[in-house]
Parts: structure tokens; C-alpha cells; sequence
């Protein structure tokens, strides 16, 4: 480690006040500067680097990462000299579902039997078996615990043996091989430079470890972190061996009533800026005063185990509840119009799901009918409509004609037209390949017409002359609706 090295752990509630000290920390370089920046997400990164960029005007050499890809990024030299590949999340927990069958085949489970079978028990196992290898945990331990203790080990043991044999890399095997190989030749271009360690989560042993090997190689660190994660700070701490500064942010108290069960008298803050009653704030009469309300008191103890003075509730958080995802991501939505009209740009606008899964189609769907453009993070999924209106009316009928269930039917805009015909063959429309057959067939009949009737070239009846004919095999209306087959065969 350098001498002039300088390491620092930046902490704060306040989202905005840790981007900017970031900003600040990068705008200090010159804009053809190597920086490396690993953030919790790609977004958040690209988001940082642009806002830079729009200060700057332009900047190169900014080299922006997660945790995970820079880990992969670095031990990619060494994947490839062992002959194995990466194993994506759903990999890993395919190897833990075979070795979870395979077990359960041969009668090696005891504790976990009852639940082998479940559909949900290999993703949990494939959880709980990533938190133990990041943590480098040895099968062995395992078996000691009372209560699955034996089985867990046993999964523990095969699933090695199963990526092993499958060639196949898990993400802690990507992270040892990261930190074994930082110092290759091939990573140079990653390390000796500037580090922004931007609202990173460190949960694991080997993730706390490849960022200290990264922090020594370089000359200026600086993180930030959420005030709240307590096992991140904690980490970074160990592994920059440096201490946490907390941004302290002051307030400008105004007058809120000492709680919604009493009419008393409010409280009021003396000239040094402490409150003479109620709960105490903290104060630095350093920092620039800003008004207390609802949204900063969620942002201070929303991860902390402390509770804000009891105050009413303002317009700077909305608490709101629909019955069903159907409905509630339709207010969503007109909530987002809403703010539209008002001048909020949708780029400055996010929801964020606890459920991504029950959600996302609901909000896609609305978010499409408001014909409002909407970015997912994780993708999104795109189920026909009318076969998740049938799936609706299946449920209401299974649950006793549900009310709930029936109302997703009709958001989802499937209920047939009353005066619309009945007739289903009148509505038929063939596919594309059906559609191009109807045009052969009507050609066809009018060379069968100018030929003296029936079906081909060359004659009367269609079977005089030689040479290539075209014989028109019409299937039954019942099969398949019409098809049309052409062969051409030499009469």
C-alpha cells in the first residue's frame, strides 16, 4: 500500500448527497483521467457517468463495472486456462436440483425428505448454498448442526462434485479465481486506478476480500454508502482500514404537533438549534438547514433500528392501497400521469416492486394503455392477453365466482362485443401462408376456367399437351382450416 494512498467511506441517508459527493470526487480528476467505478448496478453507473459527462462536456477512460462483472471480467484468463465456463444463476440451481433428485433417489435424505420434492426447495437450497461457499464455509461444519444439518452437507458435497465434473464455475469459485489472478499481466488495464466503490452491497467474505486487493493496488478509494447498512460499512471499514464519515444533514424544525393523539402545544427549538421539548435531533451548526418532513425522516430511519418523532404525515409520502395487482398498477400509473401534467420528466420518475414477478405484466400492460414509455430492469414479460383473460375467468369459476378475480378480467379489455356477430366463421381469418394460398387457389381456377374446366393447363379438362401442371389439393374446411397444397408433377 502507498504511503500517499487515500482511502475514504463516505455515509449518508440522503441518495442525491452521496451522488454528489462522488460527482465532486471524480470532477476533481482531469476529464481524460482513468477512473474505475463499480456501483451496485449498470444503471446506477451509466447514470454517474453521464451526469459527469454533462458537467465535463466529455470524458475518457472511465471504466464502469458491478461487483459480479468486474469479478468475471478479471478472472476470465483463468476460467479459460481450467477449461471451465461461468454458471449462471439458473445453472447452479439446475446442478442443485439434480443433486437434490439424486439424493432423494437413493434415500440419503432424512430431515429434508418431506420437502425434496417441493418446487421451491432447490431454489432455496441454491440460495443458502451460494451464501455458504461466498462465505467459504466447509462442508464439514455443516454436518455438526442439529437440525438438516447432515442433509445439507451431503447437497453441499455432491453439488461440488457436480460442477466439478460439469466444468462449470459458481460465483464463488469466479470470485477466488478473480482474487487469485488480480495481479496477472492480462488485468492490468483494471487496477492502479482510482476507485469509486458506488453504493456496493459487501454480504460475503470473498466479496469483502476482492475489494480490499482492489483498494490496495489503488491510490485514491472512495465509498459511499447508505446510512443503515451497517454489514456493508462494517466491511468496508475492514477492508480499506479506514473509518466511516456520517453525514450529518441539520434541520430547520418547524411546528408539528408532539403527536396526532394530543392537542398540546408544539414543539420549539432553542437558539443553538436544539429542540427544548419532544424527541432530540441531531444538529451541526456546520451544515446548511433544510425543512423537516415526511420523506426525510423515512430516508434517516428507514434502515435504521430508530423510530422519527411522531408527526402527521405530509404530501411528501402518499400511502395508498388498491384491492389487486391489476388495479393497483393502474394507479400507479395515473399516479405517474399525474406528476406528468405537473412537469416531473418520466426519466426522473421510478417504481420500484417488492414482488417483480405478480407485477411486471400488470405494469406493462398499463403502462402500454397509458402509451407512457417504461424501462425494466429486469426485463419484462409479454403474455397474450386473451389467454390471461381466459386464465381470469377459470380462476373466478375455481374460487366461487371471485369478485377480484373477475375484475382482472375485465381490465384486461378481452369482453366481447354484444353486437359483434356470432358467427365464427364469418370472423375467421387464415394466417399469413393461408392467405397467399387463397391467391394461388383463385389463379388457379381462372387457368381451369380458360382451359375448358377442371383443374390444370394444356387443354380441355386440363389433361392434354405435356409439360409441368399445377394440381390444387384442397383439404376439408374441418382440417385446419383450408389448407392448400401445391405439388407440381409432369403429366
Amino acid at each position: 500500500m502507498e504511503k500517499n494512498q487515500t482511502k475514504r467511506i463516505e455515509v449518508s441517508s440522503d441518495a442525491a448527497t452521496r451522488i454528489g459527493i462522488a460527482r465532486e470526487w471524480m470532477e476533481k480528476y482531469a476529464a481524460d483521467t482513468e477512473i474505475l467505478v463499480i456501483a451496485h448496478s449498470a444503471e446506477a453507473a451509466i447514470d454517474l457517468h453521464l451526469g459527469v459527462v454533462g458537467a465535463k462536456g466529455a470524458w475518457f477512460g472511465i471504466k464502469r463495472f458491478t461487483l459480479n462483472v468486474l469479478a468475471a471480467r478479471l478472472a476470465q484468463h483463468a476460467l479459460a486456462a481450467w477449461g471451465s465456463a461461468p454458471a449462471s444463476s439458473l445453472s447452479f440451481t439446475a446442478v442443485v436440483a439434480r443433486s437434490i433428485h439424486s439424493l432423494e433417489s437413493e434415500g440419503k435424505l432424512s430431515y429434508f425428505e418431506p420437502v425434496a420434492t417441493r418446487p421451491g426447495f432447490p431454489v432455496a437450497v441454491a440460495k443458502t448454498l451460494e451464501e455458504l461457499r461466498m462465505n467459504e464455509v466447509d462442508p464439514g461444519s455443516l454436518s455438526r448442526l442439529a437440525r438438516g444439518g447432515k442433509d445439507l452437507a451431503a447437497i453441499f458435497s455432491l453439488v461440488e462434485q457436480e460442477l466439478k465434473e460439469s466444468k462449470l464455475s459458481d460465483r464463488a469459485a469466479l470470485f477466488r479465481a478473480a482474487i487469485d489472478s488480480i495481479v496477472s499481466p492480462e488485468n492490468a488495464a483494471y487496477l492502479g486506478l482510482p476507485l469509486l466503490l458506488l453504493d456496493i452491497a459487501v454480504r460475503s467474505r470473498l466479496e469483502s476480500t476482492f475489494v480490499r486487493e482492489l483498494a490496495a493496488l489503488s491510490p485514491d478509494v472512495l465509498a459511499t454508502a447508505p446510512q443503515g447498512d451497517e454489514r456493508t460499512i462494517t466491511s468496508l471499514e475492514e477492508s480499506l482500514q479506514c473509518k466511516r464519515n456520517k453525514i450529518q444533514r441539520s434541520r430547520k424544525l418547524h411546528e408539528v404537533a408532539r403527536s396526532p393523539l394530543s392537542k398540546e402545544s408544539h414543539s420549539a427549538a432553542d437558539s443553538s438549534g436544539a429542540p427544548t421539548e419532544g424527541r432530540p435531533y441531531n444538529h451541526s451548526a456546520a451544515d446548511p438547514p433544510f425543512d423537516a418532513n415526511s420523506l426525510s425522516f423515512a430516508k434517516e430511519h428507514l434502515f435504521e433500528d430508530s423510530a422519527p418523532p411522531r408527526t402527521e404525515l405530509d404530501s411528501s409520502i402518499l400511502l395508498r392501497n388498491w384491492p389487486g395487482e391489476p388495479r393497483e398498477c393502474v394507479e400507479i400509473v395515473r399516479s405517474i400521469q399525474a406528476e406528468a401534467a405537473q412537469g416531473v420528466p418520466f426519466d426522473q420518475m421510478a417504481v420500484l416492486l417488492n414482488s417483480p414477478g405478480e407485477y411486471r405484466s400488470h405494469l406493462e400492460e398499463a403502462f402500454s394503455r397509458a402509451e407512457i414509455p417504461a424501462y425494466f430492469a429486469q426485463g419484462t414479460t409479454a403474455p397474450d392477453a386473451a389467454g390471461r383473460a381466459m386464465l381470469a375467468l377459470l380462476s373466478c369459476a375455481a374460487e366461487g365466482l371471485s369478485a377480484r378475480r373477475f375484475a382482472e378480467y375485465l381490465s384486461l379489455g378481452q369482453v366481447p362485443n354484444p353486437e359483434a356477430s356470432k358467427d365464427l366463421e364469418l370472423q375467421w381469418v387464415g394466417p399469413s401462408d393461408e392467405l397467399v394460398a387463397s391467391v394461388v387457389e383463385a389463379e388457379a381456377g381462372e387457368t381451369g376456367r380458360r382451359g375448358g374446366g377442371g383443374w390444370g393447363r394444356g387443354g380441355e379438362g386440363g389433361t392434354g399437351g405435356g409439360g409441368d401442371t399445377e394440381i390444387l389439393l384442397l383439404l376439408p374446411r374441418q382440417q385446419n382450416r383450408l389448407w392448400l397444397q401445391t405439388q407440381r408433377t409432369a403429366l
